[in-house]
């Protein structure tokens, strides 16, 4: 049974509560409803982001000059994103990951590449506390 007996004026406070977040960080809510199986599938696995450690340890390792690492846990950050359709995080996680890739590195470009992800890591931190309420 889908919703697991959740009333549907629940599962619509909820609907609508997620469509504001996805709406913040330029998601496409519709698009991971299909995918991942709409609110109640949702709303659990985005909040774990307030406790996921990638931004952290990218953060850690840029400050120790450790640049596989800082892109390990950046890339990391990436696919969440890509996989929870958090566009604006996921874009700059993209940059920063293409700055500190391999082969290609560009480590004069990092700082500011890092300070657009942190900036909008706060915001959809900010984002996500709202919608804890």
């Amino acid at each position: 049974m889908r919703g697991r007996g959740l009333s549907e004026a629940w599962r619509k406070d909820i609907d609508m509560t997620l469509k504001e977040f996805y709406g913040k960080v330029g998601g496409d809510y519709e698009d991971v409803c299909e995918r991942l199986g709409g609110p109640e599938v949702i709303g659990p696995i985005v909040k774990m982001l307030l406790t996921d450690r990638h931004y952290e340890n990218c953060r850690q390792a840029l400050i120790a000059k450790d640049l596989d690492s800082a892109f390990c846990a950046v890339h990391a950050l990436k696919g969440i994103c890509m996989n929870l359709d958090i566009r604006n995080l996921m874009e700059d996680a993209a940059e920063l990951t293409e700055v500190l890739r391999e082969g290609q590195r560009e480590p004069d470009r990092a700082p500011a590449a890092f300070s657009a992800l942190q900036s909008t890591y706060l915001d959809v931190i900010d984002a996500l506390k709202e919608l804890e309420g």
